[in-house]
């Protein structure tokens, strides 16, 4: 494979990585069941995120596709993110998440709010 290939397929899995993980975000707060496996009522959340960075994963940081990650954090009053607690997972996925969700701004929602986030890695041929 070409280096020009190489770039286009990382962009690529860049992309896609980020468009699920956005999707981890907004149905982190939809996913919920009771114990009895039905629907749980959801009351509306009082959580906006305003400004992310971007997931930076280093080159040599093998995951498996498919496999949940979570991670733990809270929202102070004032918006912005701490006690961030991953889940188990590879060191170097662990540190990417952690300075990810460090960058999380919300608009401030009056109250100290626990939050999860789950995050995924798909990867996928592209066909030329």
């Amino acid at each position: 494979m070409s280096g020009t290939q190489q770039q286009r397929g990382r962009k690529t899995r860049d992309a896609a990585c980020a468009v699920i993980a956005m999707a981890a975000i907004l149905a982190s707060g939809c996913a919920s069941l009771t114990d009895h496996g039905t629907p749980a009522d959801i009351p509306p959340s009082p959580l906006q995120l305003i400004a992310a960075g971007t997931l930076e994963l280093p080159r040599n940081c093998e995951l498996r596709d498919g496999v949940v990650y979570r991670t733990d954090f809270v929202v102070q009053r004032d918006g912005r993110v701490a006690d961030i607690q991953p889940e188990p997972a590879p060191a170097c996925l662990q540190a990417a998440l952690m300075a990810w969700v460090n960058s999380f701004q919300y608009s401030p929602p009056g109250e100290t709010i626990p939050t999860v986030i789950d995050w995924m890695a798909v990867t996928a041929r592209r066909g030329d």
